[in-house]
């Protein structure tokens, strides 16, 4: 039962969420003024050792690199490219300044070349080498991250370096027909080894998942950049299977209208940021308080990434199949105390709702990661043997530590959250059933957003009491939770419940939007403590205080036909990995080769020319 594959998911969103990470606009041109400046200054000071020559080199800067660089930027992203929301203003900026960079450097490398062997010519080869080194970052670029149609691409790739090189002509007075080329033929070998770059790792997808990796790598950076879901979501409806998933409800009637009804799925709500079932959590209870003008709550079912759903379609169809299913009748008055077992690292409570048992899990103060639907289901078999109608089992997922990589739950420990949720569904048998009271709240901190890892389904809190035992179950939209946190919070709670449960929805809504190791935060992590314990007492106070007498009633939902990644959000993961790693092997493979034989040509060519 272990799923330690889908750490792919987690390095996925390493790799992915640096992309296009800039500053803004004016301060990307004040740095590529800046850089070119300085490294002309330099390359000439350093290649003539006169300081009227080094002045030359604030008119190159501003000749060849600074004005052609704002100029053909703000005609690409005024003209030919506008509206672009993924190659913006703002990145085409950053592009630039990658380039005048590179730009820089080889002048640089040039002058010192051309000092050291007193040869007067190097300098000139190695500017307007820089125009293929150009072209060549401007290719890779537009071919694998952007949607560009073929008259932008060209445009966005050649007029830049263009007039780059008609001002390198103009400044050295090199009007010389082999000078182009000269500039022509290394061009056209680094473009061509770029090519079977660009092929080589479009390969790697379509072996992996049928579908080329540059076309996943667009989707995935359209995504990540701009949000944009359509594409991404596309091919993983086009890799998804047909599943069917169980939603249980678990509903609270007060008088004649229900309050509040529990909606675990054993749906994954991810894979990350806003695709697919990520926003899951929210999508429910925003739909369902609609329909029941109550307040829904939505725990964290036993389910991992192989249950998520390709797309938002499919997050459409599950909540309209559960409203349209979910009749509540047959409601019942009473319920049993709230109950706990413990078994190493695994912590179970169960508390039995008219007929049917409400299990949670943790193993918190220890790391803990997706329980799987197949412990789940045992879960609910043994429960039934036991004597209960049917079981409602929530994953608190509700620990994780420092660790970049969360620990997965080993099958011991998965072995153990079998036996310790028998045992409390057991414990709860014995216990006589009672009238009820529940109360609830819903709070939404303003100043936690998804930065700081809270969704928008914000904090319920549900408090029960049974005789005098007072207990609360505390949900809260976030992925996980700091370590030590549930424990502190139910300490804080103690003056005013007896025992409860602190637990999280585990929406991936918050994943791959802040730059961090994990690329998310953990509920606590990146907030006060102090004050997030004061939202969750507000929350169970105000549940406390609208209590009354509640009957109870359940429903076991099972929504067919629905695409879901399965076994594939394994293999697209883990191909963002692999690909990053075979490019890392492969770029100086291809390009040390091209670039030596492209600056063979490229010599040989201007070999006796006079300049």
């Amino acid at each position: 039962m272990k799923n330690s594959k889908s750490m792919g998911l987690t390095k996925a969103a390493r790799h992915y969420r640096s992309l296009f990470s800039l500053p803004r606009y004016y301060t990307l041109i004040g740095l590529t003024t800046l850089i070119s400046i300085i490294g002309s200054l330099g390359a000439f000071a350093i290649t003539y050792n006169s300081l009227q020559r080094a002045i030359d080199g604030l008119v190159f800067s501003l000749q060849v690199l600074i004005i052609p660089t704002i100029t053909v930027d703000l005609f690409l992203f005024k003209i030919v490219i506008k509206d672009n929301t993924i190659l913006d203003k703002r990145r085409g900026a950053g592009l630039s300044l990658f380039v005048c960079v590179v730009w820089v450097t080889a002048i640089n490398v040039g002058a010192v070349f051309q000092s050291v062997l007193n040869n007067p010519v190097i300098l000139t080869y190695a500017v307007l080498f820089a125009v293929c080194l150009g072209i060549l970052l401007r290719y890779l670029v537009v071919s694998s991250v952007t949607y560009l149609n073929p008259l932008q691409s060209i445009f966005t790739i050649l007029l830049q370096p263009a007039v780059y090189f008609l001002s390198v002509l103009l400044f050295f007075n090199l009007w010389q027909p082999i000078v182009f080329v000269a500039v022509l033929v290394p061009s056209s070998i680094i473009l061509f080894s770029s090519y079977i770059f660009i092929k080589l790792i479009d390969r790697k997808g379509i072996q992996a998942v049928g579908i080329g990796a540059i076309p996943l790598l667009k989707a995935f950076v359209a995504n990540w950049v701009s949000g944009i879901t359509q594409p991404l979501e596309n091919y993983l409806e086009k890799l998804g299977t047909n599943s069917n998933f169980l939603i249980s409800l678990l509903a609270f009637k007060k008088e004649d209208s229900i309050e509040l009804v529990v909606v675990v799925p054993m749906i994954h709500p991810g894979p990350f940021k806003n695709l697919g079932s990520s926003n899951l959590p929210y999508i429910i209870q925003h739909s369902f308080e609609e329909h029941i003008e109550g307040i829904v709550a939505v725990p964290h079912g036993t389910c991992n990434h192989k249950s998520n759903l390709t797309s938002k379609r499919q997050c459409i169809k599950v909540v309209r199949k559960i409203v349209e299913a979910a009749t509540f009748f047959n409601f019942k008055l009473e319920a049993t105390r709230f109950v706990r077992e413990e078994k190493n690292l695994a912590k179970a409570s169960c508390q039995i709702f008219g007929d049917v048992a409400f299990v949670t899990i943790t193993c918190a103060p220890a790391n803990m990661e997706d329980i799987p639907k197949e412990v789940g289901f045992e879960i609910i078999k043994r429960g039934k043997k036991l004597g209960v109608k049917d079981v409602i089992v929530a994953d608190a997922h509700n620990s994780a530590g420092n660790s970049k990589d969360l620990a997965f739950l080993s099958d011991d420990m998965l072995n153990d959250i079998i036996a310790v949720s028998e045992k409390a569904v057991k414990k709860a048998l014995e216990e006589e059933k009672r009238p009820f009271k529940v109360g609830v709240a819903k709070i939404q901190p303003t100043e936690f957003s998804l930065k700081e890892g809270f969704g928008p389904a914000g904090i319920v809190a549900i408090t029960v009491v049974v005789d005098e035992q007072k207990v609360a179950y505390v949900i809260i939209d976030g992925n996980n939770m700091v370590s030590g946190l549930r424990d502190n919070v139910l300490k804080e709670l103690g003056d005013i419940v007896s025992d409860g449960e602190i637990m999280t929805t585990d929406t991936h809504i918050v994943n791959a939007i802040i730059p961090t190791d994990r690329g998310y935060y953990t509920v606590g992590e990146a907030v006060d403590e102090k004050k997030l314990i004061f939202y969750i007492r507000e929350g169970v106070s105000k549940g406390l205080k609208n209590i009354d007498y509640t009957t109870t009633a359940y429903q076991i939902v099972e929504v067919q036909d629905i695409k879901s990644l399965g076994e594939e959000v394994l293999n697209i993961s883990t191909l963002v990995d692999v690909t990053y790693q075979f490019l890392k092997r492969l770029t100086p493979i291809i390009y040390i080769p091209s670039l030596a034989i492209a600056l063979y040509f490229f010599i040989t060519i201007l070999f006796n020319m006079r300049i």
